[in-house]
């Protein structure tokens, strides 16, 4: 009788903290795609703020920043419009990640004294 107790008891326990663990395992999982799109998002940033230091055009920064995400879908703002040398060009990026959270990234550069705008 006393073992029928311990073995229910140990069932009951395991039941109570199943949901706990797969919480925890989720929450983990989560954690883990945020991060990993927010490096990508930084990354990209930084690419798109290389190739805007270098003259290149809205456009042009918008689709390698894309690019450097994989093709997906993202908001590319580079500020300011009009460069120029020795100036800061900065490019944010912004993605819907996975885990239903917007992500976003900022990267600075100067620009190059041949890619000022005429």
């Amino acid at each position: 009788m006393r073992r029928r107790l311990e073995e229910a008891s140990v069932s009951l326990e395991v039941a109570l903290t199943m949901p706990v663990v797969f919480v925890v395992i989720v929450l983990v999982l989560n954690a883990a795609v945020l991060a990993r799109d927010a490096l990508a998002v930084q990354g990209a940033a930084r690419e798109g703020a290389r190739v805007a230091a270098t003259g290149a055009t809205d456009a042009e920064v918008a689709a390698t920043v894309r690019g450097a995400l994989g093709g997906g879908l993202a908001g590319v703002t580079v500020r300011p419009a009009r460069r120029v040398p020795g100036e800061l060009v900065t490019v944010v990026v912004r993605i819907r990640s996975v885990a239903g959270v917007e992500v976003s990234g900022r990267a600075a550069a100067q620009v190059e004294p041949a890619a000022a705008d005429p």
